[in-house]
């Protein structure tokens, strides 16, 4: 599996646990030093908005970072690719699990295919990876190209043609 993905979570629940802890901080700070020491009243406030605000929008990008790991398990260990199928294995809604396989895509967690109209996975043929406006197809990333025909991403490693 996928060690980045396994990083993001780990990241995502520090940062939402520090952000949650500087809630808890913050509030005794407003009114004890409410005042008295302005300073720390206003570090006060801000750790409390913080911690308010940012504990809340961490814990749900921890929870979607998670769920794409589930997805990306689905998808790597027991080959699934209808969103669908991956959905009701996993019990989550179908549209957060096609959000959240367009954010693995995206990322390039899931490199080699893409999401078709019909929320299937399909890998990406050799005939699909042609370059337009100097981007990978697959990736999207921008390319500095020479004058070669076939070339190699260097973000996601697929192969390319100009043909």
């Amino acid at each position: 599996m996928n060690r980045d993905i396994n990083k993001s979570i780990k990241f995502a629940m520090k940062f939402a646990i520090i952000s949650s802890i500087y809630f808890v901080i913050g509030i005794p700070l407003i009114p004890v030093f409410a005042g008295k020491i302005w300073t720390l009243m206003i570090v006060g406030i801000l750790l409390t908005v913080f911690g308010f605000y940012g504990s809340v929008l961490m814990w749900v990008h921890f929870y979607r970072l998670v769920v794409c790991r589930d997805i990306l398990f689905q998808i790597e260990e027991n080959d699934l690719r209808d969103v669908k199928d991956i959905a009701r294995t996993i019990s989550v809604p179908k549209v957060f699990a096609r959000i959240s396989t367009k954010y693995l895509v995206a990322k390039r967690y899931v490199v080699g295919y893409r999401l078709n109209e019909y929320d299937i996975l399909e890998k990406i043929s050799k005939k699909d990876k042609k370059l337009s406006q100097n981007k990978c197809p697959n990736c999207g990333a921008n390319l500095k190209l020479k004058n070669q025909d076939i070339h190699t991403c260097k973000y996601c490693g697929a192969e390319l043609s100009r043909k």
